[in-house]
């Protein structure tokens, strides 16, 4: 949940991104249809959402190994 805070701005630039450029009417109009323009949207905030979890889990991982290794 916390990494999660993180990509919020991101995913609110993407969006107001694509309102404003009118991304998927494009794609639309060139015969992209609607699960295909879903599945890739998805596939991209799960890629994202996994990187930064990765971090955080690196991170972690790091400190608590240190913590003990001080000890």
């Amino acid at each position: 949940p916390f990494a999660v805070s993180f990509l919020l701005p991101l995913y609110l630039y993407r969006l107001v991104l694509e309102k404003q450029t009118k991304l998927r009417v494009m794609m639309r109009i060139m015969g992209l249809n609607n699960s295909s323009y879903w599945f890739v949207n998805y596939i991209l905030d799960f890629a994202l959402y996994l990187v930064v979890a990765l971090l955080f889990s690196a991170v972690e991982i790091a400190t608590s190994t240190s913590r003990t290794n001080s000890s």
